[in-house]
């Protein structure tokens, strides 16, 4: 059989873009134009004529609301008058923005090289200051992400056009295999080094092949008998497709590594049953988990769908840079957040809760024109698994832990064996008030619980109070405090069902969107 094609690297300083400036900078904006045409849907440029209206390509509508990606050209470095460009782009965009009546979702810087410390410093600092001043979500495409983007199956075309044409593109009959460097490692799964995972690394899992991401996330039991690790990737073969991917490899058969071999059986099982029901993620392999782990050299591995979409920190922003939401970015958080209710119930419906919802877990689908955006999962989180502690299970650092988790729980007999949907309420209330600028303080992993204050009646503890009135400026429906406060109640008891956060959340919603009811509108007045 002949060898496979491997690509060659991705080098922005050797492509096919004219060389000449102005050239290389109308053929770069063309290859960001086909990135986001295939990546997230319909997209556009703005010709200038006379003006651009400060806008390289846009998805969206420019009636309405649109996404924009602001490519420049700079192929060296980000000095002073690159920054002072790159300034002057994002201000004339939300100016014609304003001007001509339309909303920007976010918008993404896309340069050809990568920042240094100095510079990552000094743009974070100009992103966290816009975004706090405009509700702009703002991002950065630099080399190091655009050269991810390229790798994706959907863009093999792209990257072969711009970059890799010097490496012929494999037939049909020759299984395709996309790889960064000649050198990379092809690792077998049931190995021992397998748990040796970075990004640009291809596993092997029986006639599998899949190329890991980064980041990896890896966690070491402290008696060393186990090592989990886990990262999105894409498959190579036998089909192209992105994936996630969780493994568990086994040293020593402890009572913790049966724990950990039963709660991924649990995983497999569960999503065999729900076939990838509202969002939740499809099983596409399981491996280890059948005839016995030990026939897979004590290794056992979960292949299941990547959902694709934007996270809820790319959509909403990061709450540590948000002054607050105006309306119509406030109802767009809560309708999100409905989704996600919408998600999140269906794994309640079938006795397990996910516990580990962070801004990075919540993937937001791009609807098609007119349809409704829904909320996907990147996982199952630790549904079935044997923690209820975001921070011990492996790539779920981030998440806002509920009171209830930050003891050690096991599986057992009994209610209060371990935490349960209440805590998902609870995580969903964190991240809908962090996103409308009000982040919630939360202790870091391992910290002891905060000592609640007294619940008034009725009510648990919340943690630090909401503003009665809601955010400023953004004509947030007061119950919103009350329901947000009652969702982050101390006491899971005390806080409601995921289906009545839906509904409540609903309501705000819609009463941002087409004003109080008369009803209540007559008892405001009263």
């Amino acid at each position: 059989m002949a060898e496979p094609v491997r690509q060659p690297p991705i080098d922005f300083h050797n492509h096919r873009l004219r060389a000449n400036e102005a050239g290389g900078r109308h053929d770069f904006e063309q290859m960001i134009t086909s990135l986001v045409d295939t990546l997230e849907g319909p997209a556009h440029t703005v010709r200038a004529a006379p003006g651009d209206w400060g806008i390289d390509v846009f998805v969206g509508d420019l009636t309405d609301r649109v996404l924009i990606w602001q490519a420049k050209y700079f192929i060296d470095k980000i000095g002073g008058s690159q920054v002072n460009n790159i300034r002057s782009s994002f201000t004339r965009a939300c100016a014609e923005a304003s001007d001509r009546g339309y909303r920007i979702d976010a918008w993404t810087l896309c340069i050809p090289v990568d920042l240094d410390g100095p510079s990552h410093q000094r743009w974070e600092r100009w992103r966290a200051k816009q975004t706090r001043e405009t509700g702009i979500p703002i991002e950065l495409w630099s080399a190091d992400r655009l050269r991810t983007l390229l790798m994706d199956p959907r863009c093999d075309g792209i990257r072969s056009y711009y970059y890799g044409q010097s490496a012929p593109r494999p037939t049909a009959s020759v299984p395709s295999r996309l790889l960064l460097r000649p050198d990379d490692e092809v690792v077998d799964v049931t190995t021992a080094d397998a748990v040796g995972w970075r990004g640009g690394l291809e596993l092997r899992l029986g006639d599998a092949s899949y190329l890991l991401h980064d980041p990896v996330a890896r966690w070491t039991a402290p008696d060393r008998a186990l090592v989990r690790c886990e990262a999105g990737g894409q498959e190579l073969k036998p089909a192209p497709r992105p994936v996630r991917i969780r493994h568990l490899q086994v040293r020593r058969r402890t009572d913790e590594a049966r724990r950990w071999i039963v709660g991924l059986r649990r995983q497999a099982d569960l999503m065999e049953q729900l076939g990838g029901q509202s969002g939740l993620p499809v099983l596409y392999a399981r491996h280890g988990l059948g005839a016995g782990i030990e026939a897979h050299g004590g290794a056992a591995t979960l292949v299941m769908s990547a959902p694709v979409g934007r996270s809820w920190r790319e959509v909403h922003g990061r709450a540590s840079t948000r002054a607050g939401a105006d309306r119509l970015a406030a109802a767009a958080i809560l309708a999100d957040a409905v989704a996600l209710c919408r998600t999140i119930e269906t794994l309640h419906q079938h006795g397990h809760a996910h516990l580990a919802l962070t801004a990075d877990d919540v993937l937001l689908t791009t609807p098609a024109r007119g349809g409704a955006r829904t909320a996907a999962l990147r996982d199952l989180g630790l549904a079935g698994l044997p923690t209820a502690q975001p921070h011990q299970a492996g790539g779920t650092d981030g998440a806002p832990p509920a009171p209830e988790q930050r003891v050690r729980h096991r599986f057992g007999p009994g209610p209060q064996a371990r935490p349960g949907p209440a805590a998902d309420v609870y995580q969903i209330a964190v991240l809908v008030r962090a996103a409308l600028g009000h982040p919630l303080a939360v202790p870091s992993p391992g910290a002891p619980a905060i000592p609640p204050p007294p619940e008034p009646p009725g009510h648990g503890a919340p943690g630090p109070g909401l503003p009665s009135s809601g955010l400023p400026g953004s004509g947030l429906p007061a119950d919103l405090d009350d329901l947000l406060a009652r969702a982050l109640a101390s006491d899971p008891q005390r806080r409601p069902r995921i289906d009545v956060l839906a509904a409540g959340l609903r309501d705000a919603r819609h009463r941002l969107s087409v004003g109080p009811r008369p009803d209540q509108q007559r008892e405001a007045r009263s």
